[in-house]
């Protein structure tokens, strides 16, 4: 058992290894320079008490506060535009200063979207690099050949995969905890707090999670390396369209309420709106995590299962 977990670690070893050199380094800085930029432009504006509830805005819309994050930024703008009319007709320029909850919104709709998005497709192209780059290279028959049982050379590579995209995981949550108690914490209570942090966290990961796994089966059922990274791209790059969607929801209402449902449960299908929709609503966290989590779990063994059962060529 000592020799097969040595096995498994020096395995997971060479696949991060590898990982590190694929460009991942600059994947980080261009999303910590990506992510930077939207998160301070979120702290440079000024924050006040939780506004309670909004006016509705002065057209028919039926839409609820927490659909989408894009309709109370509306609200406040149009409300606020009005409010402020008479004294910027006199010369006096307004102090915006933000609701908490409009600054939420704004950190949802563009650093935690981007943060999201850039961890998505940095797991799915990791996990679609693993097996396909190894039977592509003829080096997958040296591994399958070696005592290490196939499920640990999978669960090694998995592993490794992990190992790679955890820094971004570590930015994404560091980035939250620095917008919240630096902009958001004097006007919020501490366990409200605690659980927007908590839910960052767990969101990330259970989503990353969710296209590591997903990238593998892809990898595992392609044959070259370049397909599989190519695929594995297209998903995310569906998924981080329809959580925009998602975000302007609202812009779509003109074309009417059963457009709008339409267009709505399509974004549900893509994980990013699923985190998008949990974090800002709150009410339906567990379910979406659950969902997801399990999602993953099935690629997961479905890909391990795969691979198993798999001929490997020299």
């Amino acid at each position: 058992m000592v020799n097969l977990l040595s096995g498994m670690m020096a395995i997971a070893l060479d696949e991060f290894k590898f990982a590190i050199k694929r460009k991942t380094i600059t994947s980080y800085i261009f999303f910590g320079i990506v992510f930077g930029l939207t998160l301070y432009g979120t702290y440079t504006q000024q924050y006040g008490p939780l506004q309670g509830e909004m006016q509705e805005l002065p057209i028919n819309m039926d839409l609820k506060k927490g659909t989408a994050p894009l309709i109370d930024v509306a609200i406040f703008m149009i409300t606020f535009s009005l409010s402020t009319l008479q004294p910027a007709v006199a010369g006096v320029s307004p102090d915006i200063v933000l609701p908490v909850d409009i600054g939420i919104a704004l950190f949802i709709i563009a650093p935690l979207l981007i943060g999201i998005t850039s961890l998505s497709k940095l797991a799915a192209r990791l996990g679609a690099s693993t097996i396909a780059r190894e039977r592509e290279v003829k080096t997958m028959y040296l591994l399958a050949a070696s005592p290490q049982p196939r499920v640990f050379i999978y669960l090694s590579k998995f592993k490794a995969t992990i190992a790679a995209f955890l820094p971004m995981i570590i930015l994404i949550f560091a980035g939250t905890v620095w917008i919240i108690d630096a902009s958001f914490m004097p006007y919020i209570e501490t366990g409200q707090a605690s659980v927007l942090k908590s839910h960052v966290l767990i969101a990330s990961t259970v989503t990353a999670f969710f296209f590591a796994s997903l990238g593998m089966l892809i990898s595992t059922i392609t044959r070259n390396e370049e397909g599989a990274v190519n695929r594995s791209g297209w998903t995310t790059r569906i998924a981080a369209a329809l959580a925009t969607l998602w975000v302007f929801l609202p812009v779509f209402y003109v074309a009417g309420e059963n457009t709008v449902s339409v267009i709505e449960s399509l974004t549900k299908v893509s994980p990013i709106t699923l985190d998008m929709i949990a974090l800002y609503s709150g009410t339906m966290f567990n379910q979406y995590m659950l969902i997801q989590g399990v999602a993953g779990l099935v690629f997961l063994i479905v890909g391990l299962a795969t691979f198993v059962q798999q001929d490997v060529e020299y």
